[in-house]
């Protein structure tokens, strides 16, 4: 290719970028508001906000990447950065189905979530609160990794998922003890032992994003990193 090739395929590399990171913000923004549910109950404000969509969808973006490849014709880091969005885009379309399956289970619990950790005892509380910051630093620290193309951010991100998976143990350990010692709270806490499991698989879905990004990112020459312009911030820990 020649120097204004590359030019118009590093333009839409970086807006293909652009594009996927707005589809991981859409995906915390659900994310949040699902968890909202547990606490909050009112379906009826939220569900108009669960019957809406991305802007672009995650299939109509693994379209975009696999027709730069096919158009361009990609080597090296471009061909590897490109895969990775693809792969970022697929990640976050199984992410949005896991957000979606917990804001469901959300919708058929009687009472909010802190009723049951009334039942259940203080480790509960703490151990899904633990859970749920995990998670949204894990889903946050994802999209600015994938915004910057830091391996470093990658890499921690990957590192909380050990945290997130320790949170999740615990839960299901005060969970499955809590209904031992009162059957009779077998269907509650069932759902939330669903919901524990897919916070969980939300964190696993991350990580493999993150994987790809830490891959690329050490791969990627300072001469080619298609940044995007945005500014995304952590959430705070604690």
């Amino acid at each position: 290719m020649n120097s204004l090739e590359v030019d118009r395929l590093d333009i839409e590399i970086a807006n293909l970028a652009e594009r996927i990171t707005d589809l991981g913000t859409y995906v915390e923004e659900m994310f949040k508001n699902a968890i909202s549910l547990l606490f909050s109950r009112d379906w009826s404000s939220l569900y108009t906000i669960f019957q809406s969509a991305p802007d672009v969808s995650p299939v109509t973006l693994v379209g975009e990447a696999v027709g730069i490849i096919a158009r361009w014709g990609p080597t090296e880091e471009r061909l590897r950065t490109v895969v990775a969005l693809q792969q970022a885009a697929d990640g976050f379309d199984g992410i949005l189905r896991t957000v979606t399956h917990i804001s469901d289970k959300a919708r058929q619990m009687d009472d909010e979530i802190e009723v049951y950790f009334a039942r259940m005892g203080q480790d509960s509380y703490h151990a899904f609160y633990k859970l749920i910051q995990s998670a949204h630093i894990q889903l946050r620290g994802c999209i600015v990794a994938l915004c910057t193309k830091q391996a470093n951010l990658a890499t921690n991100v990957i590192a909380q998922d050990g945290v997130l998976d320790h949170a999740y143990m615990e839960m299901q350990t005060v969970t499955k003890a809590a209904i031992m010692a009162d059957p009779s709270l077998s269907l509650p806490l069932g759902l939330i032992s669903v919901i524990v499991a897919d916070i969980e698989s939300l964190g696993n879905g991350v990580t493999r994003i993150c994987q790809r990004i830490e891959t690329i990112s050490r791969g990627v020459s300072s001469s080619f990193i298609p940044v995007v312009s945005r500014e995304y911030s952590m959430p705070a820990v604690g």
